[in-house]
């Protein structure tokens, strides 16, 4: 992937870099996002401020990664980001899905798979959900997003709580795992700039739906136990600043 910048510099040290130790590295399987644990480079190569970066499948944006800082290393495929939003676009109508903010994340430009760092948050605006852990995955490929971290979902008045989430690209129905459930507000705190969310009613008191024969809450979010689904609502090139 060609990467461009007017404010491009070279050789500067970052400070956000130095936070990212023992986070990230440049090397390793082509494709593959740095692994936590890994050691990164001390200093960026280029320096981006103001990183503005469509991720494209087959010529067709499916992505737009806004950040305040992009930190580029030469031979590598890997770009680490500062103070993030993340818009995740419907592949055929090119209608907004959602978007995750961070204060970090890492981006692999060769299969476009992201990791969000620091305060991650997933929101999806026309289910009026916001989903929180600390750290989120962005595949692309695999049609994916997720988290392997303890993970609360605000939802339709209710808070969820769990161990980790799945939800396809869609987001229709985002799962959380090992949950429980408690009351919550009506709108989700901290809706990002620009967004709007539908005011869900007030929730009485929780009783647990009926589950079906999986043991999965078929509406509505049972209070507690192993999976919690929600209930359905009825190339480019890196550049500083400018629009989508």
């Amino acid at each position: 992937m060609m990467l461009c910048d007017n404010n491009l510099t070279a050789a500067r040290r970052w400070p956000l870099v130095l936070l990212l130790l023992g986070l990230l590295t440049a090397c390793g399987e082509e494709g593959a996002i740095p692994a936590s644990g890994d050691v990164a480079l001390p200093r960026c190569d280029n320096e981006i401020e103001g990183l503005r970066q469509n991720l494209t499948r087959e010529g067709v944006r499916t992505a737009f990664l806004q950040a305040d800082r992009g930190c580029l290393w030469q031979n590598s495929d890997t770009i680490v980001v500062e103070g993030f939003r993340l818009t995740v676009y419907q592949d055929d109508t090119g209608i907004e899905q959602a978007v995750v903010t961070g204060e970090r994340g890492v981006l692999n430009t060769v299969s476009e798979r992201m990791r969000a760092n620091g305060n991650a948050i997933l929101f999806i605006a026309a289910q009026g959900r916001r989903i929180e852990s600390e750290e989120l995955y962005y595949d692309p490929q695999a049609n994916r997003m997720y988290s392997d971290s303890a993970t609360v979902m605000y939802m339709e008045g209710r808070v969820v709580e769990g161990s980790g989430f799945d939800s396809d690209l869609s987001f229709e129905n985002p799962t959380i795992r090992q949950f429980r459930t408690r009351p919550g507000p009506a709108t989700p705190p901290g809706v990002p700039e620009g967004e709007e969310v539908p005011v869900a009613p007030a929730v009485a008191p929780a009783v647990d739906p009926v589950p079906d024969s999986s043991g999965v809450a078929s509406s509505g979010v049972a209070s507690s136990g192993g999976v919690a689904t929600g209930v359905p609502a009825s190339c480019g090139a890196a550049t500083g600043g400018g629009a989508p």
